[in-house]
């Protein structure tokens, strides 16, 4: 699990040597034993200065062909936010960090392992709704949370929000250093695998505007045919990635869900003044990414993940 003093330990790297000889291991896996032809189309897009990137998340390994195409073609590199759960590993935990990538924890990380501190085991899907419900909406916790909150609900809901906000400004902290240092931020909106688009949650939204950066839309596809499972050796086969028009702060698209920029991402108040403008940020992201891959990736039809549900997505 992340810590708040793992965060605090991290340095982004300005000069990624792990990227850059990791990228070497990566050519060999395009190359052999079976071809891998990456296509990319719309270099021009991304900006000579730092931004984010937000990609559709086809499998777990669809970004590798794109960071290893953008070392090669534009000697540049990028720090990916990595959810909190691929950190337990120790060795993972050190591969990750090498490269550059940034932690980040959902809030339903922090509720399903304080959950799992109490009662011993993880929540199910109607306890955890349950949790979020009452942290965002107040009132008394639902009967199959009880036990969950105790006799004082408000002290756990403030020791959830507290560790949440200590984490939050270290990720901020990261992300400022990441594009500081000259690296693109790299981001999937949809937060969890699948092979259809689903609809994104509002985390780049926040981070470009507080960091007032342009969002690059990318959509992916193919990958998924290439890479199988838990294997990150490339079977061969073609990779398509389309970038669209950057989105800057002042773009006419969403200049009129800007806001201001003192406030702090994440943070309930945030969420409480500004969702509905994060929303519309990230739903039209979205809609772009949408237009920029092939059809079997496209929305489903109610923009629902065909991923991984549930208290599954954080543990």
């Amino acid at each position: 699990m992340i810590s708040h003093e793992l965060l605090k330990s991290i340095t982004i790297r300005k000069n990624p040597i792990a990227q850059k000889a990791f990228a070497k291991v990566l050519g060999f896996s395009y190359a052999f034993p079976s071809r891998t032809n990456i296509i990319v189309e719309g270099w021009e897009n991304i900006p000579d200065t730092p931004c984010f990137l937000a990609m559709n998340h086809t499998d777990r390994f669809n970004y590798w062909p794109f960071q290893y195409m953008l070392a090669k073609t534009r000697n540049q590199y990028t720090c990916a936010w990595v959810k909190a759960k691929y950190f337990a590993n120790p060795f993972m935990r050190r591969f990750l960090l090498a490269c550059n990538n940034i932690p980040v924890a959902p809030k339903g990380t922090l509720i399903t392992k304080h959950f799992m501190q109490k009662m011993g085991r993880k929540p199910t899907g109607t306890e955890y709704r349950s949790i979020r419900n009452y942290l965002q909406q107040g009132g008394t916790p639902a009967d199959e949370v009880a036990a969950f909150f105790g006799q004082n609900p408000q002290e756990v809901m403030n020791r959830i929000e507290s560790e949440f906000a200590d984490l939050s400004e270290e990720v901020v902290r990261l992300n400022k250093e990441a594009l500081d240092v000259g690296h693109h931020i790299l981001i999937f909106p949809q937060g969890t695998r699948s092979i259809r688009l689903s609809k994104g949650h509002i985390g780049l939204a926040q981070m470009s505007q507080r960091l007032r950066s342009p969002i690059v839309p990318i959509g992916c596809s193919g990958s998924d045919l290439c890479h199988k499972g838990s294997n990150p050796w490339a079977k061969g086969g073609t990779i398509t990635y389309r970038i669209g028009a950057p989105i800057h702060i002042d773009s006419p698209q969403i200049i009129n869900h800007q806001v201001p920029a003192d406030f702090v991402p994440f943070s309930a108040n945030a969420q409480r003044m500004y969702k509905d403008s994060f929303q519309s940020i990230t739903d039209i992201v979205m809609d772009e990414i949408n237009e920029l891959v092939e059809p079997p990736y496209q929305y489903s039809k109610n923009k629902e993940s065909d991923g991984v549900q549930g208290v599954e997505r954080f543990m």
